[in-house]
């Protein structure tokens, strides 16, 4: 607001019938105008002593011992008052790198730890986000799919585009699981770009320890979960039998959310890539269809996107937790959607995201999606 007393004022407005107020911000007479920018970080105040001041929101506040509710994450979440800001996107790697640091601090933990059978994990901040796809991107591709009518419906379970909300700090491996991790947890390599896989001839040569496991189904990536978590004296997050999977109020490894993991493979970027917008983009960072000659390759054989995570794109499809439901994201098309998770218990098709090395540029856009049968090794 602006006062005839010569002062501007900062309020704090996230509970309206209750406004407190957060700084005032002198001018030598009285001030009339104030303009905020478009990301809420600058405030420009106007007054009649000729003067326009630009104040750095998040300082003045600071500068008074007062800390702002700077997103709806904020206002959602359950944390002390001391707590970090929830990771806003759009943000650059400069400040994902930032938020990391900050939730590490404030958790009192690494951003990256390795565990027991060689695996790095990085930790994410809570945050906010765009997911899916804008309308009229969804038009075009599913005007070039044609007739093939399973993918436009894929495609059209991309919108609407709407916010997600996560409200809490996670850990996310910095690789897809490799063969020999995955060998050395469950005894066994199921891949078909291996030595002794089905398609030996494409890896002919190679040592593929460092390539993605695949040929796995959700059941067998549960599995995985589970036995690891055992392994490492926590508790599962999963109860499975031959026939059903219950979840578990577990201390262990799990699978991420579809939304958490596309919060991860955006890494601050609204593009179709963390990249870019285009194929080329996608080529630098990822194996797909374009690149691969129709194979696997070894994991983190690119650069790292902006969170410190490798071949978010392409390589090989990646599992998450959530039941398929084309229909789930147009529950949210007129509000936030806060920790979203799909109950799998309810669905016998699971998600894939991320695309892999034998799929277009279409497919391995961060807002793709894909689905199979719990039971299906793909």
């Amino acid at each position: 607001t602006a006062g005839g007393d010569g002062k501007a004022r900062l309020w704090d407005i996230t509970h309206p019938t209750s406004p407190r107020m957060l700084a005032e911000l002198p001018h030598d007479a009285e001030a009339y105008a104030v303009s905020f920018s478009p990301d809420g970080i600058t405030l420009a105040t106007s007054g009649y002593d000729h003067l326009i001041k630009l104040w750095n929101v998040p300082k003045v506040v600071a500068a008074k011992g007062v800390r702002l509710a700077a997103s709806e994450a904020d206002v959602h979440r359950d944390w002390s008052a001391d707590a970090p800001p929830a990771a806003v996107a759009p943000f650059d790697s400069e400040q994902a790198q930032a938020y990391q640091e900050a939730w590490a601090r404030h958790l009192g933990v690494s951003v990256e730890y390795e565990n027991s059978v060689g695996m790095k994990f990085r930790l994410l901040p809570p945050g906010e986000f765009l997911i899916g796809t804008l309308q009229p991107e969804i038009n075009s591709l599913r005007e070039a799919a044609g007739n093939n009518e399973g993918r436009r419906e894929r495609l059209r379970s991309e919108g609407p585009q709407h916010k997600v909300i996560l409200t809490q700090p996670l850990y996310i491996a910095v690789t897809e699981v490799t063969q020999a991790q995955y060998q050395q947890v469950m005894g066994i390599n199921p891949s078909y770009c291996s030595a002794n896989g089905i398609g030996q001839d494409t890896v002919a040569g190679l040592e593929t320890s460092n390539h993605p496991v695949e040929t796995v189904s959700w059941n067998d990536a549960v599995d995985f979960c589970t036995r690891l978590s055992q392994q490492e004296g926590l508790k599962p997050f999963y109860l499975r039998s031959p026939e059903t999977t219950e979840p578990l109020p577990g201390t262990g490894y799990r699978l991420p959310t579809e939304a958490e993991w596309e919060f991860a493979c955006r890494a601050g970027s609204t593009t179709p890539f963390w990249s870019g917008d285009h194929e080329n983009d996608l080529g630098q960072v990822g194996w797909f269809g374009g690149n691969s000659s129709g194979r696997t390759h070894a994991v983190g054989g690119f650069r790292a996107n902006p969170f410190g995570l490798y071949d978010m794109h392409g390589n090989v499809w990646e599992r998450v937790q959530d039941g398929w439901d084309p229909a789930s994201y147009r529950a949210f098309e007129d509000t936030p959607a806060v920790d979203p998770s799909r109950p799998f218990s309810d669905f016998s098709h699971r998600t894939l995201r991320g695309g892999c090395y034998a799929t277009s540029r279409d497919g391995c856009r961060a807002s793709t999606r894909l689905s199979d049968h719990s039971a299906y090794r793909h």
